[in-house]
């Protein structure tokens, strides 16, 4: 088994909404020590060099993993309506 990973395509929109959604998190953060103060991200950029990555183990893939996204739900009828109603059997 393979990944392709399009590191071209990580450009600098994709690092200002991924920056965006980091600052949003540590906005909301409510565990952080009260000495850190406000943390942003100030700057992020993927570089042009991809990193080399070496896949150590796959395991079996979280219960939520089968759920249904939005776009899958408007095109079967068969999907759960939640995890509750998954009982990790694909019967497709």
């Amino acid at each position: 088994m393979s990944f392709t990973i399009y590191w071209e395509k990580l450009d600098k929109r994709v690092a200002q909404n991924v920056q965006a959604q980091l600052n949003a998190f540590f906005a909301n953060l409510e565990s952080r020590p009260q000495f850190l103060g406000e943390i942003s991200v100030e700057q992020l950029d993927f570089g042009s060099v991809p990193p080399n990555l070496e896949i150590l183990d796959f395991t079996a893939p979280f219960p939520e993993f089968y759920l249904a996204t939005e776009d899958d739900a408007s095109q079967a009828n068969t999907v759960p309506a939640s995890i509750d109603d998954y009982d990790g059997i694909d019967d497709t």
